[in-house]
């Protein structure tokens, strides 16, 4: 089956963000948005706690990381870099394994 799915959220008066399901069910393909645009990681920021990443705690964050993982996001490793320069570390990544 075919998927055209649209979610969204507005955390503020003046923003809009969510996600865009399209494809197939058997491999789905996801796109976050916003209005106004913003980068990557804010955009989940703003989704996933409801304010930009630089206003976040390092558990929120930590939420952040993992639900870009989860939602198999393209450039993952790009917005835990944006998250690891936001808490002053100097290597972080995203990884997939077994356990």
């Amino acid at each position: 089956p075919g998927l055209n799915i649209r979610a969204q959220r507005r955390p503020a008066s003046d923003i809009v963000v969510g996600v865009n399901v399209t494809g197939q069910l058997q491999k789905p393909s996801l796109a976050i948005f916003s209005e106004p645009v913003m980068s990557s990681s804010n955009q989940l920021s703003w989704l996933v706690v409801g304010r930009p990443v630089e206003n976040t705690s390092g558990a929120e964050t930590d939420y952040i990381s993992q639900a870009a993982l989860r939602l198999g996001i393209q450039g993952g490793n790009y917005m835990a870099k944006a998250i690891g320069e936001k808490l002053g570390l100097d290597t972080i990544g995203i990884e997939t394994g077994s356990g």
